[in-house]
């Protein structure tokens, strides 16, 4: 990697890896993950727990604030709150954001960003939070097949903007981002994969590339658009000469999670 840099990373999610075998030699624990409820406001032909507007599971609060406690006598640094829905409806979202941040712990938000108005954004970036956004797709017609909700490619990228706004794409570290977009690949946006990657990086995005697995609802509904190992190992290798060549970042294109390894 000599005149490379390390790509940025992004606070909570992902771990430094000097910070992260530390913490393993140490047996300690850096992040949790929690699910706070299976209802979502789309229906994502590719999602792994099939969630939607017909299921309604949620965590009792005083159960998840136990669960942070605990995680917090252990030592765990940020809390991934990953909804197995989307997030923001849980009832009690915004608390348990104030509550994981009142912790001394990085709240981590996967969210679709539909419901992510100004008074949001500015409410979870006042509460130190890092954001995991949507984008699969620069083509509103692609994103709303994916999502499985026809003009949803405007209220994702409204939703991104406010977050963009209240700063989030403005992080005091450049190493250390509080920003991301996931984006699941697949033989419907392959051929966009470079500029969705390089909007990323021009805008302290973190680039969470997904790969497209038969799991939950894609196994019958997106079975013909998995992408070949040969065209996975192709979008790789172009990913990081764009790196190289036009950020100067260098990493392993053969983990799982692309430009960033498998730390988690």
């Amino acid at each position: 990697m000599s005149g490379y840099k390390k790509p940025p990373i992004l606070r909570g999610y992902t771990y430094d890896p000097v910070h992260a075998y530390a913490a393993r030699d140490d047996g300690r624990l850096l992040a949790l993950r929690v699910e706070t409820n299976t209802t979502c406001n789309l229906k994502c032909r590719y999602c792994y727990a099939e969630s939607g507007d017909t299921t309604s599971k949620q965590l009792p609060y005083p159960l998840l604030t136990k669960t942070i406690d605990e995680a917090q006598k252990l030592g765990v640094e940020s809390i991934v709150v990953i909804g197995g829905g989307e997030p923001t409806l849980y009832e009690r979202f915004r608390d348990l954001i104030a509550y994981i941040n009142d912790k001394n712990m990085l709240p981590v938000v996967f969210t679709n960003t539909i419901l992510v108005d100004e008074e949001l954004a500015k409410y979870l970036h006042e509460n130190n939070a890092s954001v995991m956004g949507k984008m699969d797709s620069l083509k509103p017609e692609v994103e709303d097949y994916l999502v499985g909700r026809e003009g949803a490619f405007e209220s994702i990228r409204g939703g991104l903007q406010n977050l963009m706004d209240a700063g989030f794409s403005n992080p005091e570290d450049p190493h250390n981002l509080r920003l991301g977009v996931s984006f699941v690949t697949n033989k419907m946006n392959i051929g966009e994969i470079d500029r969705i990657w390089g909007f990323c990086r021009e805008n302290n995005i973190f680039p969470n590339m997904e790969i497209l697995t038969p799991t939950g609802r894609a196994k019958d509904e997106l079975n013909d658009l998995t992408l070949t190992e040969s065209e996975i190992k192709d979008y790789k290798l172009q990913l990081l000469d764009l790196d190289r060549k036009k950020y100067g970042y260098d990493w392993l294109p053969y983990t799982p999670l692309t430009a960033s390894g498998c730390l988690q």
